[in-house]
């Protein structure tokens, strides 16, 4: 699905029974952290890099274009804090959560940042 605004959003939400999570810009329309409180946003990790490069643009004179210019994000972070069962439980309803939310592609990016080793 693609988000028009934050208004489709909470109407898609709302038919879901999603009441956590928010929209950010027209690139990235949903934003939610799992493991916290849903707003401990971390812009350097693995899984933001990676994600980021697919719906990537710039308008001229510099002509950057990912692989899917025209593509929304739907973030959904997951981390291990309370132990493996609240992990899993975690990650299951992110996934829940991003196809009734409408997601074509689930990228998921498991492991450290590159830094720790």
């Amino acid at each position: 699905a693609r988000y028009q605004s934050k208004e489709n959003l909470e109407k898609a939400k709302k038919e879901h029974g999603i009441t956590y999570g928010e929209w950010v810009n027209d690139k990235v329309a949903y934003y939610h952290d799992y493991s916290k409180d849903g707003k401990n946003a971390v812009d350097q990790e693995h899984g933001t890099h990676v994600s980021g490069n697919a719906p990537s643009e710039m308008k001229e004179p510099y002509r950057l274009e990912g692989a899917m210019p025209e593509a929304q994000l739907l973030l959904m972070r997951v981390e291990i804090v309370n132990g493996l069962a609240d992990y899993a439980r975690n990650y299951a309803q992110a996934i829940r959560d991003a196809v009734n939310l409408g997601a074509k592609v689930i990228n998921m990016s498991f492991g450290n940042a590159a830094l720790a080793y």
